[in-house]
């Protein structure tokens, strides 16, 4: 399963992206077929950089390790303090918004419609 914009469909380990301070999260609620019982799903997607931060020429900030759901998080002010958080489904800055949504949206929608409960 794809979850970093790499173009390819394993899933990649993704580069840091630009400011990522508008990075968004989503709770998704789904149903795990195997078991009956549901679950949070926890997903973070860091946007591009904007105009704004690319004519000032600013750095990442975040690190994105798509294959493991781990980002690490930069303060620009003291670059050795880092920290760091796992998710269940990272996206990186490659990552469309069409991706995002078949990969965590779709089977939840899919999910509510066959009956079962779902929250996005």
């Amino acid at each position: 399963r794809r979850r970093c914009g790499d173009g390819g469909r394993g899933r990649g380990n993704g580069g840091g992206g630009g400011g990522c301070g508008g990075a968004s999260r989503s709770l998704v609620g789904s149903m795990d077929a195997t078991k009956g019982a549901e679950c949070v799903k926890v997903v973070v997607r860091c946007r591009p950089p904007n105009k704004k931060e690319i004519s000032e020429n600013r750095g990442g900030v975040v690190t994105m390790n798509c294959e493991t759901g781990y980002v690490e998080l930069a303060n620009p002010r003291q670059p050795d303090s880092k920290k760091g958080f796992t998710f269940d489904q990272v996206y990186d800055k490659d990552s469309t918004q069409r991706m995002v949504y078949d990969e965590t949206a779709f089977p939840l929608v899919e999910s509510v419609l066959e009956g079962f409960n779902g929250t996005f």
